[in-house]
């Protein structure tokens, strides 16, 4: 049987649990709402609130065997958690309950701690549901999709984005054709002043490859990257853009719990790269410059 305080397994005739001291010839009733029986999986992902209850050697038998079934060989033990920030496996291998870590997974099976505390908790868990209260905090916990792009999108065009992407979101998934004249003349340079990376990458390359046809004679091929970037680009530049926050969004949703610390995380990796502005003006001023000077020289010997 388990102990029904901390879910340590004991023997059948111990009268006092090893695990945690728990006298077990009391019978004790288990309420799951209660702080005492509240588990640190309520501040993880809400799967199981309470060690397995104790149940006899006869139905254990039985319960273990379809749990071997469904889960494998190395099976011994019902996924919980303890009242010692601790979870434990399948394979019975005690883990470290980190809070902060929305993906954990066994030290010794490999197995995933969410799924197996969903998949392998006790038949008595499997549908308890999180009290008013539980629901109440993590919906206040939770941080608005508008916040999070400001956060992210930071002042420049906040709002013209916001605007967009709120239109994005009524018509499903999927790329969203619009239209951004900085992406049609700025083009990759437009992609690294907003830090898509990747897509600047992508831009560049093409360029690179429109080159390298053209230097060996195949100007016609050279120039059908150019074209289908001039003209794709703009017109899905903005719901790249979204995607790219997105992914931002959500890869600082799974590391950071806290809000605060989540929002300066967002405005780090969003953003636009000021200097780069600066720079490109301060090119566009000198070329057109150069371009006045080069015509008001020979006006000026003459």
């Amino acid at each position: 049987m388990f102990c029904p305080k901390c879910g340590e397994r004991v023997k059948e005739e111990a009268n006092f649990c090893v695990s945690c001291g728990n006298n077990l010839k009391v019978k004790q009733k288990i309420n799951l709402d209660s702080p005492e029986t509240q588990s640190p999986a309520q501040n993880v992902n809400k799967i199981t609130e309470s060690a397995p209850p104790s149940i006899s050697e006869e139905n254990l038998e039985e319960l273990l065997k379809k749990l071997k079934k469904k889960a494998g060989e190395d099976a011994v033990n019902f996924a919980h958690i303890t009242e010692h920030d601790e979870w434990v496996c399948v394979c019975s291998t005690v883990n470290l309950l980190d809070k902060k870590q929305k993906i954990q997974n066994c030290s010794k099976c490999h197995r995933n701690r969410d799924f197996a505390l969903k998949k392998y908790a006790h038949p008595s868990l499997k549908n308890y549901k999180p009290s008013k209260e539980l629901k109440k905090n993590d919906s206040e916990n939770k941080i608005s999709t508008q916040k999070l792009y400001e956060a992210i999108l930071g002042e420049k065009n906040a709002i013209y984005y916001q605007t967009k992407f709120e239109q994005f979101d009524k018509k499903g998934q999927g790329l969203k054709a619009s239209w951004n004249w900085p992406a049609l003349f700025a083009g990759s340079s437009w992609a690294l002043y907003r830090k898509m990376y990747g897509w600047f990458f992508i831009l560049s390359g093409g360029h690179l490859i429109s080159g390298i046809l053209e230097g060996a004679g195949t100007e016609e091929l050279s120039w059908v990257i150019p074209i289908i970037q001039l003209i794709a680009f703009p017109i899905f530049a903005n719901s790249l853009y979204q995607n790219n926050l997105r992914k931002k969004i959500t890869e600082g949703e799974k590391i950071i719990e806290d809000k605060n610390e989540l929002i300066k995380y967002l405005r780090n990796k969003g953003g636009v790269h000021k200097r780069l502005a600066w720079l490109f003006w301060g090119m566009l001023v000198i070329i057109i410059l150069g371009i006045l000077i080069a015509i008001a020289i020979p006006s000026f010997l003459r």
